[in-house]
């Protein structure tokens, strides 16, 4: 790919040794001293790593195991062919009347080999119990279920044979069940892809199979219901949900909701108003989870740019940083980005043909670097709207990182900006490295300014950069 400007590819190189041009200044402040929390696990995905073929086809295993996912959500597998006949209930359990008891009805074989290669790559399986979305004229598995009961039942075996070793099964540590998938989703004129039926028949469904998990397995997450939330009415429909749950006496392990936007502020702004309808229903001590989101201008007009932009572009990699930035500190417990399936429309880390890491994928390994550190540190209000950023720290060593994202959403502007970061706290010891991303860089080390504990680093449109500082005397 080509760099967009000189002025981006020289900025890069030689702006911070020089000081040459003068640029919009942008004041970055980390209070390295002061913790303020644990990193959270925000660089989750939905599925697990694409494998090599017979034909010698490259995989992205390695790859997926190298960027430390804490957590894979098992949804769609059965669409795409590289994880077929897997994951859904009518994969696994594919005679609705046959015997619940069984382990014949079951064909748990595929799931099994998917399940196998995402722990081995070092992820904890987040399972989708329901359907795949189906997009085609006529629907199959996405139909409600005659009996909710024996549903919940097969769900039941599902979860005994991945966690009790029940038909020739595992003792696996799953720990997250989640009822069905974007029960809400809507569009005018458009025919749901994921429930055949209206929210009245979908609150009965969700009771039901709720409370029968929860009394089988109190020990595991039960939650749902991956609640899309693609309109303006999309609250109404959460707060009628919560409140009949309650009203019910509903157990809520977890809330798992859905956003793809283009904006920084709009996941943090739901995740506020989710959290308080939770709290108003009495659901507490209840996770919010973001099970799926990515960058995207909308799903009409703009959707083959915002296409375009997941596949290749730093547009999406400062999008997806920056917006882990900004959850860092929103009621949010958890996120899994979608989609780590080559052949995925919406695919940010990898690219489809060659299976090697696109720029999306650079943004899990700045965010795996602050997981690693494990203790969040304040770092003060930024003025610039454009900029997020996050600092990690290791207590016992004093090692150090800070993660800075700029992103944009036009085109408008292309003015290089100066970060100066301050980091507060550190003693004297080696000066920091610098990994880059923008239209030029991969995620390269690049030449940095270190001064008396304060960083100049040049960051043009959509780039992020992690400054590293290595464990001081």
């Amino acid at each position: 790919m080509t760099c967009r400007s000189l002025l981006s590819l020289g900025a890069c190189v030689l702006a911070a040794a020089a000081g040459a041009w003068e640029t919009p200044v942008v004041e970055i402040r980390v209070v390295a001293t002061n913790a303020v929390g644990t990193i959270k696990p925000l660089n989750g995905v939905n599925n697990g790593p694409n494998a090599e073929n017979q034909a010698g086809k490259r995989g992205t295993f390695r790859a997926y195991k190298a960027a430390q996912f804490p957590y894979a959500r098992i949804h769609d597998t059965a669409i795409f062919w590289d994880f077929a006949h897997t994951g859904d209930i009518t994969c696994v359990f594919p005679d609705f009347d046959a015997d619940v008891n069984d382990p014949a009805s079951y064909d748990f074989e595929l799931t099994d080999h998917l399940l196998k290669r995402v722990r081995l790559a070092g992820a904890e399986p987040f399972y989708r119990l329901g359907q795949s979305i189906e997009h085609w004229k006529k629907k199959y598995g996405v139909r409600v279920p005659k009996d909710y009961l024996k549903w919940a039942q097969i769900c039941e075996h599902i979860i005994r044979h991945y966690t009790e070793g029940w038909a020739d099964g595992f003792t696996w540590k799953i720990e997250h069940w989640e009822i069905w998938n974007e029960a809400d989703l809507y569009w005018p004129g458009y025919v749901c892809s994921t429930w055949t039926g209206d929210d009245v028949q979908f609150f009965e469904f969700y009771k039901v199979v709720a409370k029968h998990l929860k009394s089988k397995f109190p020990h595991l997450k039960i939650g749902g219901p991956a609640a899309a939330l693609t309109r303006k009415s999309s609250m109404d429909w959460v707060r009628r949900f919560l409140k009949e749950m309650r009203e019910a006496d509903v157990p809520i392990d977890f809330f798992s909701w859905h956003q793809y936007a283009c904006t920084l502020d709009r996941i943090p702004s739901l995740a506020a108003e989710i959290r308080a309808a939770l709290d108003d229903n009495g659901y507490t001590g209840a996770e919010s989870l973001v099970t799926e989101w990515n960058y995207n201008r909308n799903f009409g007009d703009q959707y083959w740019y915002t296409l375009e932009q997941c596949s290749r572009e730093e547009r999406a990699a400062a999008f997806i940083a920056a917006t882990m930035c900004a959850v860092q500190n929103a009621p949010v417990e958890k996120m899994m980005l979608y989609e780590t399936s080559p052949v995925s429309n919406l695919n940010s880390l990898f690219e489809p043909r060659t299976r090697s890491p696109v720029k999306g994928y650079w943004s899990f390994i700045a965010w795996k670097t602050l997981r690693a550190l494990g203790e969040q540190v304040e770092t003060l209000p930024v003025a610039d709207p454009e900029f997020r950023v996050c600092a990690a720290r290791n207590p016992e060593t004093g090692r150090t990182a800070v993660l800075i994202a700029r992103y944009r959403n036009n085109d408008a502007e292309m003015r290089m900006k100066t970060v100066m970061l301050t980091v507060d706290g550190l003693r004297p010891g080696p000066g920091p490295t610098i990994k880059y991303l923008d239209s030029c860089w991969n995620f390269q080390t690049m030449p940095v300014e270190f001064d008396k504990g304060r960083v100049r680093v040049f960051m043009e449109p959509n780039a992020i950069a992690l400054i590293e500082i290595p464990p001081q005397r």
